[in-house]
Formats: structure tokens, C-alpha cells, sequence
């Protein structure tokens, strides 16, 4: 995993937030929701979470060909994590 530390978030910020795992390395910090496809439209409160407490947000979700992909929302491109 290159490094980063994953944990699942807690309840409240699933519930809430959309926010499934958080990832730390070193200054890395990364709020990850996990999708079935990459649909942006339940993003909005990670977005403004990840902007408070200094975080990216990124979407994981698998592609067509079953392969994981990690999508900065910030920046709205792939990410090559793991």
C-alpha cells in the first residue's frame, strides 16, 4: 500500500460524511469513499469535511475492468496509489 496507514472511519463519519477510510502518510491525508462506479453526486459533505481538516477526498471505485481506481476529487484525476 506505498507506505499509508488505512483505517475504516468511524460511524459518524460514514453516516454523515460518505467517508469509508481514512489514509495517512506522513503529510498525506486522504478521506476515501468507496463507490460501485464513479458517481460524484453524493461527494459534497466530503468535499467540505476534507477542505476543514486539510484532507483529500478521493473516490474509490472499480472501472469496467474490475480494476480499483482512485479519483482526487480536488483535482479530478486518477490517483496511482497502490
Amino acid at each position: 500500500s506505498k507506505g499509508f496507514t488505512v483505517k475504516v472511519s468511524n460511524i459518524k463519519n460514514d453516516a454523515i460524511h460518505g467517508i469509508d477510510l481514512i489514509a495517512v502518510k506522513n503529510d498525506i491525508k486522504m478521506y476515501i469513499q468507496v463507490k460501485p462506479n464513479n458517481d460524484l453526486k453524493e461527494s459534497k459533505n466530503i468535499i467540505k469535511l476534507s477542505r476543514i481538516n486539510g484532507f483529500l477526498p478521493v473516490l474509490c471505485y472499480k472501472n469496467s475492468n474490475k480494476k480499483w481506481i482512485f479519483f482526487n476529487i480536488f483535482m479530478k484525476t486518477e490517483m496511482l496509489l497502490f
